[in-house]
Protein backbone atom coordinates (compact mmCIF):
# COMPACT_ATOMS: atom_id res chain seq x y z
CA UNK A 1 0.00 0.00 0.00
CA UNK A 2 3.06 2.32 -0.45
CA UNK A 3 3.10 2.48 -4.02
CA UNK A 4 0.40 4.57 -5.44
CA UNK A 5 0.19 2.65 -8.35
CA UNK A 6 -0.66 -0.36 -6.18
CA UNK A 7 -3.03 1.21 -3.80
CA UNK A 8 -4.93 2.06 -7.28
CA UNK A 9 -4.62 -1.43 -8.64
CA UNK A 10 -5.63 -2.33 -5.36
CA UNK A 11 -8.86 -0.64 -5.83
CA UNK A 12 -9.63 -0.84 -9.65
CA UNK A 13 -8.45 -4.39 -10.34
CA UNK A 14 -8.18 -6.11 -7.12
CA UNK A 15 -8.51 -9.80 -8.57
CA UNK A 16 -5.52 -9.34 -10.94
CA UNK A 17 -3.54 -8.18 -8.08
CA UNK A 18 -4.84 -11.14 -6.38
CA UNK A 19 -3.75 -13.45 -8.77
CA UNK A 20 -0.49 -11.78 -9.01
CA UNK A 21 0.14 -12.38 -5.11
CA UNK A 22 -0.92 -15.88 -5.61
CA UNK A 23 -3.60 -15.17 -2.71
CA UNK A 24 -5.63 -18.22 -2.00
CA UNK A 25 -9.32 -18.10 -1.86
CA UNK A 26 -9.89 -17.76 1.65
CA UNK A 27 -7.38 -14.72 1.88
CA UNK A 28 -9.39 -13.00 -1.29
CA UNK A 29 -12.81 -13.53 0.68
CA UNK A 30 -11.17 -12.35 3.92
CA UNK A 31 -10.61 -8.96 1.80
CA UNK A 32 -13.48 -8.57 -0.67
CA UNK A 33 -15.04 -9.22 2.49
CA UNK A 34 -13.77 -6.67 4.74
CA UNK A 35 -13.53 -9.53 7.51
CA UNK A 36 -11.50 -7.45 9.98
CA UNK A 37 -11.23 -9.37 12.71
CA UNK A 38 -10.60 -12.62 11.03
CA UNK A 39 -7.55 -10.82 9.23
CA UNK A 40 -6.41 -9.86 12.42
CA UNK A 41 -7.35 -13.34 13.97
CA UNK A 42 -4.86 -14.71 10.59
CA UNK A 43 -1.89 -12.59 12.04
CA UNK A 44 -2.85 -9.58 9.83
CA UNK A 45 -1.13 -6.63 11.97
CA UNK A 46 -3.85 -3.73 12.68
CA UNK A 47 -1.35 -1.48 10.59
CA UNK A 48 -1.52 -2.89 7.66
CA UNK A 49 -5.22 -3.03 8.23
CA UNK A 50 -5.33 0.49 8.88
CA UNK A 51 -3.50 1.36 5.47
CA UNK A 52 -6.30 -0.82 3.18
CA UNK A 53 -9.06 0.67 5.09
CA UNK A 54 -7.90 4.03 4.23
CA UNK A 55 -7.10 2.77 0.62
CA UNK A 56 -10.88 1.60 0.40
CA UNK A 57 -12.23 4.55 1.82
CA UNK A 58 -13.44 2.92 5.08
CA UNK A 59 -12.26 5.14 8.73
CA UNK A 60 -10.86 3.62 11.40
CA UNK A 61 -14.22 4.12 13.27
CA UNK A 62 -15.64 1.73 10.91
CA UNK A 63 -13.01 -1.14 10.98
CA UNK A 64 -13.25 -0.72 15.17
CA UNK A 65 -17.17 -1.48 15.08
CA UNK A 66 -16.47 -4.17 12.69
CA UNK A 67 -14.24 -5.85 15.31
CA UNK A 68 -16.50 -5.79 17.94
CA UNK A 69 -19.81 -7.10 15.62
CA UNK A 70 -21.49 -3.50 15.40
CA UNK A 71 -22.57 -0.45 13.06
CA UNK A 72 -20.66 1.92 13.29
CA UNK A 73 -23.65 4.04 14.53
CA UNK A 74 -23.63 1.07 17.60
CA UNK A 75 -20.05 1.82 18.05
CA UNK A 76 -20.39 5.46 18.05
CA UNK A 77 -22.97 5.45 20.67
CA UNK A 78 -20.31 4.04 23.22
CA UNK A 79 -17.77 6.81 22.96
CA UNK A 80 -18.22 9.73 25.02
CA UNK A 81 -16.94 12.21 22.12
CA UNK A 82 -17.72 11.87 18.30
CA UNK A 83 -14.64 10.14 16.53
CA UNK A 84 -14.22 10.32 12.93
CA UNK A 85 -10.87 10.14 11.92
CA UNK A 86 -8.97 7.62 9.58
CA UNK A 87 -4.95 7.68 8.35
CA UNK A 88 -6.43 8.55 5.13
CA UNK A 89 -7.14 12.31 6.53
CA UNK A 90 -10.91 12.62 6.03
CA UNK A 91 -12.34 13.63 8.79
CA UNK A 92 -15.88 14.21 7.65
CA UNK A 93 -16.72 10.07 7.71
Amino acid sequence: MIEPAHRTRFVSDFDALAADYELTGDEIALIKGRKWIDMIRRGVSFFVLEKMAAVIGVSNPEVYAAFRGETLEQFLSTRKQKITYSVAGDVDR
